[in-house]
């Protein structure tokens, strides 16, 4: 049986739900909801045969691992988006906290390129809008639906990293990748007549 490991994420639960659900009739699989930190440190581990995980950091599993023709996440000027209660540019952030939803993450990456001034600290991404009101940090980087929700509680939006990193390299960004376990093969997973 196939250990399947994903984001609570819309998308991600959007490419599993048939099968998770039995719409459709796939070899069986067992799944696993995690937050994108979790499920790298679960990939490192090979914990799963199919797993979510953070683009910026592929070639750590890049010999362990193949990336699915699916369910990928490319930023086209979208992706991690640094906000902040006080603050509208990184320039300001030279000894301030910053928290990321970790540091294996594409925004745990990208918030050093853009303020490598900053201290950088760790937290599940539902909870850094709230900590950035509660001032228990400076700054966030928002993932996942939190890119939609931090305006709502008039935070900042300091740097969308996925519109200067298209305006630097002139591509888009990936985010997010679905990966299968190399040890696997190269297996077919087969559909099944009623």
């Amino acid at each position: 049986m196939l250990r399947i490991a994903y984001t609570p994420d819309s998308d991600d639960v959007f490419n599993y739900y048939a099968w998770e659900h039995d719409r459709i009739t796939l070899d069986p699989a067992e799944f696993q909801r995690g937050h994108i930190s979790e499920l790298n440190q679960a990939a490192l581990e090979e914990s799963y045969d199919v797993v979510a995980f953070s683009s910026a950091v592929f070639p750590l599993l890049a010999d362990r691992f193949w990336i699915l023709a699916t369910g990928n996440s490319v930023g086209r000027s979208f992706g991690p988006v640094l906000a902040s209660k006080r603050y509208c540019s990184t320039a300001e952030l030279h000894g301030k906290r910053v928290v990321v939803a970790g540091t294996l993450t594409t925004g745990g990456v990208l918030a050093p390129m853009y303020c490598p001034e900053a201290q950088f600290v760790e937290m599940p991404y539902t909870r850094i809008a709230d900590a950035i009101l509660r001032d228990e940090c400076d700054a966030g980087v928002m993932i996942h639906e939190e890119i939609f929700h931090f305006p709502k509680l008039n935070l900042n939006r300091m740097c969308s990293f996925a519109q200067v990193w298209q305006e630097e390299t002139g591509l888009s960004l990936p985010v997010g990748l679905n990966l299968v376990r190399k040890k696997l093969g190269k297996c077919n997973i087969s559909r099944k007549t009623p």
